[in-house]
């Protein structure tokens, strides 16, 4: 697609850039490579996690003592592949994309780390609260008050995250490559 005398990366070619440089975490990811790329996940995950999720519901409903697991196997092969497919590719054009935003890839590491501690602590505060009776009111409520804590620092964290996704470019060279010109990649 030409925009302004400049050819930009559409969709499909996003896609294949994507899955031709899984592997290569040099480099800079231009916002279109990287958010279409995005939507691309979006648009493949949801019909397969509706799949897998319906084949764990299919499970759930079996009566048998000794059901089969064959039905919720599935359900997990279907979305450990799709992880697989899709995380490869996903984890390269991250790393490309902080690139070309002026940071390090070792950003993500600590982006990942925030979200499992907050994750850590919603689940703490989960089975807290679980475990709690009216005699525990207090701890009940820090249970919840932990809970909430790490669901607003999850919450944002993703909004900085998405915003820094969503930067322009570096309009210069960096040590990380030339601008991401759409078409770098793509050979």
């Amino acid at each position: 697609m030409m925009l302004n005398g400049v050819r930009k990366m559409g969709f499909i070619e996003a896609v294949k850039s994507g899955y031709k440089n899984a592997f290569k975490f040099k480099g800079r990811a231009s916002r279109a490579e990287f958010w279409l790329f995005a939507l691309y996940q979006y648009i493949l995950i949801l019909p397969l996690a509706m799949i897998g999720g319906f084949f764990f519901l299919l499970s759930s409903l079996h009566d048998a003592p000794n059901s089969s697991y064959a039905i919720p196997l599935i359900g997990g092969v279907v979305v450990l592949v799709c992880a697989i497919l899709i995380g490869f590719p996903s984890f390269a054009l991250t790393i490309k994309r902080l690139h070309d935003c002026g940071f390090s890839g070792w950003w993500l590491l600590a982006f990942m780390f925030v979200n499992f501690i907050t994750f850590l602590a919603m689940v703490v505060g989960v089975v807290l609260a679980a475990h709690g009776t009216h005699e525990q009111l207090d701890g009940s409520l820090s249970a919840v008050v932990i809970q909430l804590v790490g669901e607003l620092l999850m919450y944002v964290a993703g909004v900085v995250w998405a915003l820094i996704m969503a930067r322009k470019s570096e309009p210069r060279d960096n040590k990380w490559g030339s601008p991401a010109n759409q078409l770098n990649n793509i050979k």
